[in-house]
């Protein structure tokens, strides 16, 4: 996992997965007033993406966020449903994971979470689901 920026070393971007640890763990961007700033995972091969999720770990948490996936981590698309980018509710009870699926099925490798709105702090933690062979 990687970001745009992070904020310390507890809220870096290889902490920002769901249930991994308990407490301050996850990823912060660096700046609450940067709406570029991203958490980026790399699934590792370019696989075929159905649903997204998000953990609250503390009271500073996204509230929404949007998605922009990349198979190539060059060229990235803005996730849409209905012609529209796609905002998303993040997990916003503490340690809860809040799973989100896609209307359609993205072929992606890199994933790309855009906090968009917040409660203190943008941070995330984050999970990606994919479609093994034969689902």
């Amino acid at each position: 996992m990687t970001a745009s920026s992070e904020a310390r070393t507890l809220l870096r971007a290889s902490n920002g997965r769901v249930n991994m640890k308990k407490g301050w763990y996850r990823w912060c961007p660096s700046t609450k007033s940067d709406q570029s700033d991203y958490l980026q995972v790399d699934i590792g091969a370019v696989r075929n993406v159905c649903a997204v999720a998000t953990q609250s770990r503390h009271s500073e948490h996204a509230k929404t966020y949007y998605l922009q996936i990349s198979v190539d981590g060059v060229n990235w698309n803005t996730y849409e449903e209905n012609k529209a980018k796609k905002v998303f509710q993040a997990s916003t009870v503490l340690y809860s994971v809040v799973q989100q699926k896609l209307s359609q099925v993205v072929k992606a490798r890199f994933v790309r979470f855009f906090p968009i709105t917040y409660n203190g702090w943008p941070c995330l933690a984050v999970e990606i689901y994919v479609l093994t062979h034969g689902s």
